[in-house]
């Protein structure tokens, strides 16, 4: 099993494919508590795949243990959903795999917290990773070729960056944001950083507001308002935001 070293806290997010239009899934890895882990790497390695449903939402979870002198002892999850202790699962050599909680709608809908506890159980102590996460209705992760186009620094030229393959980050069930650093121009006379925040409203609205700073400058804090598409399932495929003036945009697909 490969292992990992060098993070205290290990976050990789990812899309997973679906064979349907209604399922969404995400994956999360974490190890440790509160961004620690031990230095022996006793802590299990919690992986929870979040799937979106119809009528409910699946929480697919599995774990490892780093330290291979330690992987011969169960692991067990404790599974909170909005703060609330709801199963216990065991996980162990002689019961392998992962294990699953379905969230139906009697207990949460979405979006809500969910919190994964787990714990290897040991004779002597316990090593314990905890994970929290949350279930949203709408899926706003994914990657973008997106074109900002900003009022230039020099003299009163725009200037154009170009940046694919950018992945969104998910901040709450209605709003994400893009980001890149130190991005050159198209012209090649300036550079970029650029971060964002933008929420999606249920007609189709984007609202928020960039921060940009061109050529190693102050980053200047801009609103903009625009149009976002998104699936019948929730999922945001595009979005198109620019300040009043129309001076400066953000166009991603």
């Amino acid at each position: 099993m490969k292992q990992l070293w060098n993070l205290f806290v290990i976050l990789i997010a990812g899309v997973s494919l679906t064979t349907s239009l209604e399922a969404q899934s995400v994956t999360n890895l974490t190890e440790g508590v509160s961004g620690d882990i031990d230095k022996y790497r006793r802590n299990p390695v919690v992986t929870v795949t979040t799937r979106l449903n119809p009528k409910n939402v699946d929480l697919l979870i599995d774990a490892y243990v780093p330290n291979e002198d330690f992987t011969k002892y169960p692991i067990k999850f404790d599974v909170y959903i909005n703060r609330m202790l709801r199963w216990s699962f065991i996980r162990s050599k002689e019961l392998p795999g992962p294990v699953a909680a379905t969230v139906g709608r009697d207990i949460a809908t979405p979006p809500f917290n969910f919190a994964v506890v787990a714990r290897l159980l040991h004779p002597n102590r316990t090593y314990t990773t905890v994970f929290t996460g949350s279930a949203f209705s709408k899926k706003l992760i994914n990657s973008f070729d997106c074109t900002l186009t900003m009022q230039g620094v020099l003299e009163s030229d725009s200037e154009t960056y170009v940046v694919n393959n950018l992945k969104s980050t998910q901040l709450g069930n209605d709003t994400f944001s893009v980001a890149f650093e130190n991005q050159k121009s198209v012209s090649g006379d300036t550079t970029a950083t650029m971060t964002s925040q933008i929420k999606v409203a249920s007609d189709g609205t984007a609202s928020g507001s960039i921060t940009v700073a061109q050529n190693g400058g102050s980053g200047q804090v801009l609103t903009v308002t625009g149009t976002a598409t998104v699936s019948d399932s929730g999922e945001l495929s595009s979005f198109n935001v620019a300040t009043s003036d129309g001076n400066n945009t953000l166009a991603c697909l």
